[in-house]
């Protein structure tokens, strides 16, 4: 059985999101994506990941009116 991790590194979640490492880290370096540090090691959780598509499906909701 395989679970999904409750951490991701930035790689994965570029891979998981079909986006650059470096637009995730400029994402977070811009407050956009969440992530959380462990040590000098930034990771993302699947709810900050999944916050961040939340904000962006609101955004264009907001612009279709």
């Amino acid at each position: 059985m395989s679970e999904m991790p409750m951490l991701f590194t930035p790689v994965q979640a570029a891979k998981i999101m079909n986006i650059s490492r470096s637009h995730v880290y400029s994402m977070m370096n811009k407050g956009e994506l969440g992530s959380v540090n462990i040590g000098r090691c930034r990771r993302i959780t699947i709810g900050q990941m999944n916050e961040f598509i939340e904000s962006l499906t609101e955004n264009t909701s907001l612009e279709a009116r």
